[in-house]
């Protein structure tokens, strides 16, 4: 076969039209992994592999192979070359940008500052605190698409002086657990409670259907540490713990019950509970108002819903209304539980949070739960009921005791001395769609070694021979070159509605090449260029102290002209061809014409 006859098979039509229906098909399931499995798992499997690499580079060979094959070219195969060449420049540029373009994303908060984003390569990166030195490593790009762990015979190696870290094992999902252990350097007293509960038909002390453990800690310096229901002294004489156990609880009275605050649109207001309880308050110039229909000092879930229990202030919760321009709600607030929040009635859209703060001396009493240790390792507890009585008795390792309430039982099952809690990661049974990869390190310093597992995103702490170093593996972060501040960010809705239409960030660039300060406004449509990269409006969020985030999708692409050159070779080559093939229409229908002409001029001889 000649050269002639190869390029003209290399660059037929037919393997033109296969080679594009495998691109098409290629980028019809890229789309749909996309969507279920995320950009990074996708770009891995599909763009970036290697297999669709060579698709694009067969279709470029294809077209360059249909313009040589057909030299030497001829005026009228002008606009077919133009076209072909064309196509080769838009792959070549789209080649360009994925060999040396960069394209990431940059989170940024309301008045916060940014000089790097991150892009979608993990990393793993080496720090020596205070100063010693930093050096970062890229993982291999194919493990993200990994859904099993996989040794890394290979990984990378991190070095800074004679430390050296050297990633051994990566694991596609992780969950965390923890465990505490008698092996802290530092005394710290611990014990494994277990609050166990008899079945229907048991008795008490002869096994139970549910069981509940918690470890309590005491701080080093013998002071209670408080989990809220129970809390661990470390005493420092037998007789101390003569004494606690005999001692009664003390009270004191409430000063105040407490503060309700109010939050409108990121603007916090603050009423003392007794000025709303009588009448609504106006909330600032809001438009809206406060009222609280009912303060529960013990609130507890009762047959009809939330009640009341006692006057102590065990769990101090309000029942507030908030009236405004759409409307009324209510929502119930809880002091010692800030974060749960029952709304009825709230009106879509409406951007409001209560929170209530009970006072200073509302609790201030016994925990239910009160363990007392002493220097011999000998134990007590004294049990506080809401009503205010107590039970005190001593207590012996492994061996339950009855408590104040019906049914359940209490026991201290082990003691550390010198307690730490450990976290520890395991595989995920399967991979989420949201994934917590996390890597395996193995680190080594004059001879000791030690393994250390790191969760994305959650940096390490290593101390060597009193040298601190920090282990971090996340996505990698690329400088800016400059500084960007989100001044603002504006969320547009849809007249009458409170869904958003667009939004925008006001943002500032530092740049230290230019003496001004540069604000520009990047929105849904009108991205920002400065330096060498490109901001793009990508998305947002807001916490739930009502800040937002902005999302912006930072580009770099090189390859760009490159396209741009190619899009408007193909134009002209189309236009070229269609205005040849128009002309030859023109002068096939002259042709005719003038045949017909010299026909009937011989007829009418």
């Amino acid at each position: 076969m000649g050269i002639r006859s190869f390029l003209k098979a290399v660059g037929s039509l037919w393997l033109a039209v296969v080679l594009l229906m495998l691109l098409l098909l290629a980028m019809a399931s890229a789309t749909a992994f996309e969507s279920t499995h995320g950009m990074q798992a996708s770009q891995a499997l599909f763009y970036k592999a290697l297999w669709f690499q060579s698709l694009l580079a067969l279709i470029g060979l294809n077209m360059l192979a249909a313009v040589l094959a057909r030299f030497p070219i001829s005026r009228r195969q002008i606009p077919l070359v133009i076209v072909h060449g064309a196509i080769v420049t838009i792959l070549l540029g789209a080649w360009v940008t994925k060999r040396w373009g960069i394209d990431g994303q940059l989170a940024i908060r309301e008045g916060q500052t940014a000089s790097a984003f991150r892009v979608a390569q993990e990393s793993v990166t080496l720090e020596r605190q205070g100063g010693g030195g930093r050096v970062a490593a890229d993982l291999d790009s194919r493990l993200a698409r990994a859904t099993h762990p996989v040794d890394l015979a290979d990984g990378p190696v991190l070095r800074l002086g004679d430390f050296t870290a050297t990633v051994a094992s990566y694991l596609p999902d992780t969950d965390e657990v923890s465990d505490v252990r008698d092996d802290n350097p530092v005394p710290n007293t611990a014990v494994e409670v277990v609050l166990s509960m008899a079945g229907e038909g048991q008795e008490a002390g002869h096994g139970s259907n549910q069981e509940m453990k918690q470890w309590v800690f005491a701080r080093d310096d013998g002071h209670s540490h408080s989990h809220g229901t129970m809390s661990l002294h470390v005493l420092d004489s037998e007789q101390a713990l003569t004494e606690a156990l005999a001692k009664a609880p003390a009270t004191q009275p409430a000063s105040s019950k407490g503060t309700v605050k109010v939050t409108i649109d990121q603007e916090s207001y603050e009423f003392p509970l007794e000025t709303v309880t009588t009448q609504p308050a106006s909330i600032g110039a809001s438009g809206y108002s406060v009222r609280v229909l009912r303060y529960l000092p013990h609130a507890i879930v009762g047959k009809s819903g939330i009640e009341n229990a006692s006057d102590n202030p065990v769990n101090p919760a309000i029942e507030a209304e908030i009236t405004g321009p759409k409307g009324s709600f209510r929502q119930l607030a809880f002091a010692k539980f800030p974060d749960f929040q029952s709304m009825h009635g709230k009106p879509e859209g409406q951007d409001v949070k209560i929170v209530f703060q009970a006072g200073e001396d509302q609790g201030r009493q016994d925990e239910p739960v009160r363990l007392y240790v002493a220097p011999t390792g000998r134990m007590g507890v004294r049990f506080t009921t809401e009503d205010r009585q107590t039970r005190s008795m001593e207590l012996t390792l492994g061996k339950p005791v009855e408590t104040p309430w019906p049914g359940i039982r209490f026991e201290v099952r082990r003691r550390f001395d010198r307690a730490r809690m450990a976290h520890s990661v395991v595989p995920a049974p399967e991979v989420r769609e949201n994934p917590t990869p996390a890597l395996l390190v193995k680190t080594s310093r004059q001879g000791r070694e030690e393994r250390v597992w790191l969760r994305k995103d959650d940096p390490q702490a290593v101390t060597v021979d009193n040298v601190p170093y920090v282990l971090t593996f996340s996505d990698k972060a690329i400088p800016l070159g400059f500084e960007v501040t989100l001044d603002r960010f504006r969320v547009g809705r849809y007249p009458g509605t409170e869904r958003p239409r667009s939004f925008e960030s006001h943002v500032t660039f530092n740049d230290p090449a230019q003496a001004a300060r540069i604000s520009r406004v990047i929105s849904m449509n009108a991205p920002a260029t400065h330096g060498s990269y490109t901001l793009y409006q990508a998305s947002y969020h807001r916490d739930q102290g009502g800040r937002s985030t902005s999302v912006l999708s930072v580009s770099w692409d090189p390859g760009q002209p490159i396209v741009f050159a190619g899009y408007i070779s193909l134009f002209v080559g189309l236009l070229w061809a269609l205005a040849q093939r128009v002309a030859d229409k023109r002068r096939n229908r002259s042709a005719n014409n003038g045949a017909q002409t010299a026909g009937e001029v011989v007829v009418s001889s």
